[in-house]
């Protein structure tokens, strides 16, 4: 499996040690139901190619929350050990998702400029310009804390490649969890399909206040950042993240 890279990463925020993904973390004993795929429709255009890998990265995070799985002890927050990477050869964003906290980091803009180094001359004016490249960053607790029977933290069960896409398996509490992850649309788009086996109540998912503006879902209702989804078709559901800010419809609109 090719190796994911981009010079914008490499140089701001790997460590230089990298791990190739591999499938080999899936067991037979999966808790992701095989019932047929239907993101077949869901694609726009033709399909892209994935590259996949595990990196070892400085930790980008901000939001205190969802730094906490990363604290240690004496205060000091632990690098990201592992996270999965998930881009193309062409695309514009590279994705991050990380086994520790079971949840999507983030998508980093690979064409924004370098962020420019603080110096005794930088102005007022500097610091408003010198915005995030990151178009996605993960904020507030792990997405299912606020579903029934989702007690405790999440815990990351193993990794399978399905139709060329990379499937994170997990639980937390009762729930049993696939969370599939792939680039749509030349890159521009993001689609998160989550399977929930047997699930046994209604499943709510909380999303980053910022991130509402780029999601559709698939099924389910929103209030504000909280998607509800009814049992009956929380068995499998895509969320769909908008990248490019460009391209955002306005919340009339939709």
């Amino acid at each position: 499996m090719r190796l994911f890279r981009h010079p914008v990463v490499l140089t701001a925020l790997f460590l230089g040690i990298s791990i190739p993904a591999t499938s080999q973390e899936s067991d037979e004993s999966s808790p992701a139901p095989t019932a047929p795929d239907p993101t077949i429709d869901l694609v726009t255009g033709p399909p892209l190619v994935l590259s996949v890998a595990r990196q070892y990265l400085k930790n980008f995070l901000t939001d205190e929350t969802a730094l906490a799985p990363f604290k240690m002890e004496d205060g000091t927050v632990r690098d990201l050990e592992s996270v999965f990477t998930i881009g193309t050869v062409e695309g514009p964003y590279a994705v991050f998702w990380d086994p520790i906290s079971c949840r999507l980091l983030g998508a980093l803009d690979l064409k924004a400029p370098a962020k420019k180094a603080a110096t005794e001359e930088s102005t007022a004016d500097d610091a408003e310009t010198d915005t995030s490249p990151y178009a996605m960053l993960a904020a507030g607790a792990v997405p299912f804390a606020g579903s029934i029977g989702a007690y405790g933290e999440p815990e990351y069960f193993g990794f399978r490649m399905v139709n060329g896409k990379p499937a994170f398996l997990y639980t937390q509490g009762s729930l049993v969890v696939e969370e599939r992850l792939w680039l749509d649309n030349g890159g521009d788009e993001l689609k998160q399909m989550f399977t929930i086996r047997d699930p046994k109540s209604n499943v709510s998912i909380s999303l980053p206040e910022d991130w509402k503006a780029r999601a559709e879902s698939s099924v389910g209702e929103w209030k504000e950042n909280v998607l509800s989804v009814p049992k009956e078709e929380a068995a499998e559901f895509i969320i769909t993240y908008q990248l490019d800010a460009t391209k955002i419809e306005p919340a009339e609109s939709k």
